[in-house]
């Protein structure tokens, strides 16, 4: 018999029956049949594998647009009430705790020349979204995205003072853009060379980095 020609007989017997049926199938069918179910199978398990993490993560997302979009309406009351006043008299020196909720400083100031890596500013850990607000009042002079700050703003202060917020995961402000402080600048999340979600935060006079934590205040 050739091999085109082999069969595959399935027998079929009911209980309670004294009969058995036979079905002869081509041999090709039958493993045609046989890896159809096979990857039908695998489908099926990639599916909930995966559907579930998506269903969760998209949930998310409204909740999180209309956070957005409630701190961009919240920035643009701000700068109506400010536009009335003259630009100097929105501008205010570094001293306010960037944040709403204290958060926790896993890495503090490292200076150059100490054993350990230097490190300018300080890592505050937050959840992904936490909103970060200007530690003074100022002037966006950078905002964007940087190989190791990811996205990040910039502000410059009077007095010489710049701050840098690092690591966002959305900026609300534009670079030229007057920010008030406290106004709301930046997301945090975990952007950039970053292995956890936090905010990077520094503050710099004349060119020299400062510890924050010597010049704002932690919130309690």
């Amino acid at each position: 018999m050739r091999h085109k020609d082999r069969r595959v007989t399935i027998v079929v017997h009911t209980d309670g029956e004294l009969a058995s049926r036979q079905y002869r199938l081509p041999l090709w069918a039958f493993e045609a049949g046989k890896w159809s179910a096979l990857v039908i199978g695998l489908l099926i398990v990639l599916f909930f594998a995966f559907a579930a993490p998506i269903g969760r993560a998209a949930a998310r997302v409204p909740g999180l647009e209309r956070e957005i979009v409630r701190l961009e309406a919240e920035n643009s009351r701000v700068q109506q009430l400010a536009a009335p006043l003259r630009y100097e008299s929105g501008r205010s020196e570094p001293t306010h705790w960037p944040l709403d909720i204290p958060g926790f400083v896993t890495r503090g100031q490292v200076r150059p020349g100490d054993p350990a890596e230097s490190h300018p500013g300080i890592d505050i850990a937050v959840p992904p979204g936490t909103p970060v607000r200007a530690a003074g009042g100022g002037v966006v002079e950078a905002a964007g995205t940087d190989p190791a700050y990811g996205q990040f703003v910039l502000l410059r202060h009077p007095g010489g003072y710049e701050t840098m917020y690092g690591h966002a995961s959305r900026i609300l402000v534009r670079e030229g853009d007057s920010a008030q402080a406290g106004q709301v600048i930046v997301l945090s999340g975990n952007s950039g060379r970053s292995t956890a979600p936090h905010l990077h935060f520094e503050i710099r006079r004349e060119g020299k980095s400062l510890d924050p934590l010597t010049v704002v205040k932690q919130e309690n």
